[in-house]
């Protein structure tokens, strides 16, 4: 890889995207402040904003011109809050596009007719008009759209949405029509609540989602270094469809909590504090997914193979990488944000 670029933001990042030409580099912190950062050269702030939001999550337009940021808002009630901010942010104040009760996730903008801002919220998959944010419509389902669990479908105008509900998880495909989403499955196999992300596959035929192991992992042999962290699931977007599940492997020492275990049988145990990063497809065949110590690792999604791709040497939160520069960009809880190209 080449030489890595890094800059430090205020306090741990929650979310880094570039933008669609691959050229500049949006990151949220969990104080809510939001940067935009040229990454032609050494990084450079070209901007930076107080959104005055909480558990952060952001998505830029097709075109690049909008950032629409989600998150929670402490007032004498927690409300979700869309607002979406003209690039660069501080150009023109920001539309507050929705207020919702307790939450707002997993902002995407959906190109087509016609175009959508799709967001989640408490109960609620909502569509919003993407100029004047007037509510297209919504779909119910489980009790929130998980946190990165949005992803728009490229060969239809449709979306795949990860919802939460007490301890599990559900993947479940929508069209988008005029009137709002419309569900095309009953709900699928039940996974982990603790989703990292979901992303579409290039030609728009599957989707993945990676999820962190939901229960402590005992490990018996004292000269063991790895264990599953978690797992990477792929799905048949045609036939609405879980095709395989693979798991990702994590290092015991970095990527890990560890807890005391048995002593009388000197087994030791292990817990997953945060979920794998959302999967990066790199290619039709193999996505990359970013580990709490600073693992890249590729999976095969044929086989399940795994390659170490990077050891950065940083703690990792998110991770995102554009088709378009061929630069890979992550953030980490220490309020560093770094930017690569392999």
């Amino acid at each position: 890889m080449t030489r890595t670029r890094s800059v430090a933001l205020d306090t741990a990042v929650e979310a880094v995207q570039l933008a669609p030409a691959g050229k500049m580099l949006a990151a949220l912190t969990e104080l809510g402040r939001l940067s935009l950062l040229d990454c032609t050269g050494e990084l450079r702030h070209l901007d930076s904003i107080e959104t005055g939001l909480q558990s952060g999550e952001l998505a830029f337009s097709p075109d690049g011109s909008q950032l629409a940021v989600t998150g929670i808002r402490q007032r004498e009630v927690v409300e979700g809050v869309v607002l979406v901010y003209p690039v660069p942010p501080s150009a023109a104040p920001a539309i507050p596009a929705a207020v919702f009760d307790t939450m707002a996730t997993a902002p995407t903008f959906v190109s087509g007719a016609p175009p959508m801002l799709v967001v989640g919220s408490y109960l609620r998959l909502v569509c919003l008009d993407p100029v004047t944010f007037k509510e297209l419509g919504s779909a119910d389902g489980d009790d929130y759209i998980a946190p990165r669990g949005l992803v728009s479908l490229k060969d239809r105008h449709g979306c795949v949405a990860v919802w939460g509900r007490q301890g599990f998880s559900r993947v479940h495909w929508y069209d988008l029509t005029a009137s709002g989403p419309v569900a095309r499955n009953k709900g699928g196999k039940k996974e982990p609540e603790s989703l990292g992300g979901i992303a579409v596959s290039p030609s728009g035929a599957r989707v993945a989602a990676t999820f962190a192991r939901p229960e402590e992992l005992v490990v018996a042999d004292p000269a063991a270094t790895e264990g599953p962290y978690g797992h990477v699931s792929v799905y048949d977007n045609a036939k609405r469809a879980l095709i395989v599940k693979h798991p990702i492997p994590g290092s015991l020492e970095r990527d890990f909590a560890g807890y005391d275990g048995d002593a009388a049988d000197r087994r030791r145990a292990y817990g997953a504090e945060r979920p794998p990063t959302r999967p990066i497809f790199v290619d039709e065949d193999h996505c990359a997914v970013g580990l709490p110590g600073g693992d890249v690792r590729v999976v095969e999604l044929k086989t399940g193979g795994v390659d170490l791709k990077w050891r950065l040497g940083f703690r990792l939160t998110t991770l995102d990488y554009s088709q378009a520069s061929g630069l890979w960009a992550a953030g980490g809880p220490d309020g560093w944000v770094h930017v690569w190209a392999p």
